[in-house]
């Protein structure tokens, strides 16, 4: 089975992204592809049972736990996706939150280490197109509560502060960016206001439509 063509909704943390993917299901705008619980539907009962089994921010000061088990995990939610992937519909754009850029970033910079699972990774369907959320970090900060909401996946050091949240902020951004070189790849501006941060990805996401649409019919002959 041919893969479909599909984007990934890209960004830091406290970019939006599931504020925009909240819209974009009630929109009917795309097929939003997710992990996390409130994006998923009935087929993930698998995914959620291993997020509540092992909690990553639990599990970074748990020295019992490997990085190969911490990576093996994630593997989990790289191997849904795909499938989700797989088997969506083509009658609308394929958005997928964050793919496996963003905890592949995250692992690298925490020293989570293994090349044979991040060439696994690797290894998956590509995506066409990234939209990038790019977010300041004081605007970042600020949504998380002045780092009161940060899990351990979200700064260095061994508390949160502003120093450590920034540093690691920018170079997950800086790594994301990189990974995804060679991909067609839109930067949106993140603003306070969420909303014209979603009307701006929702056309793009009605051009990709339109694309789609243009691709399916030269391919059908019509």
């Amino acid at each position: 089975m041919a893969c479909p063509n599909f984007g990934v909704l890209l960004g830091p943390d406290y970019a939006g992204k599931s504020s925009i993917f909240a819209e974009l299901l009630k929109q009917s705008t795309a097929y939003c592809l997710s992990y996390d619980y409130d994006l998923s539907d009935d087929q993930n009962a698998i995914v959620q049972s291993v997020r509540r089994a092992f909690r990553p921010p639990d599990m970074l000061t748990k020295v019992a736990y490997s990085d190969e088990l911490l990576l093996s995990v994630f593997h989990v939610y790289m191997v849904y996706l795909r499938d989700r992937i797989m088997a969506s519909a083509q009658d609308r754009p394929i958005i997928v939150d964050s793919y496996y850029y963003k905890l592949w970033a995250k692992c690298v910079l925490l020293g989570f280490v293994n090349e044979s699972i991040f060439s696994l990774w690797r290894s998956l369907p590509r995506p066409t197109y990234i939209i990038y959320l790019d977010i300041d970090p004081e605007l970042a900060w600020r949504r998380s509560s002045l780092g009161r909401a940060l899990n351990r996946m979200e700064y260095y050091g061994s508390t949160p502060s502003r120093h450590g949240f920034d540093k690691f902020q920018l170079e997950l951004r800086d790594l994301m960016l990189k990974e995804v070189l060679g991909i067609s790849c839109t930067r949106v501006e993140v603003s306070s206001d969420q909303q014209p941060t979603v009307e701006q990805v929702e056309r793009l996401l009605v051009e990709r439509r339109r694309l789609n649409r243009s691709e399916m019919r030269r391919e059908s002959g019509v």
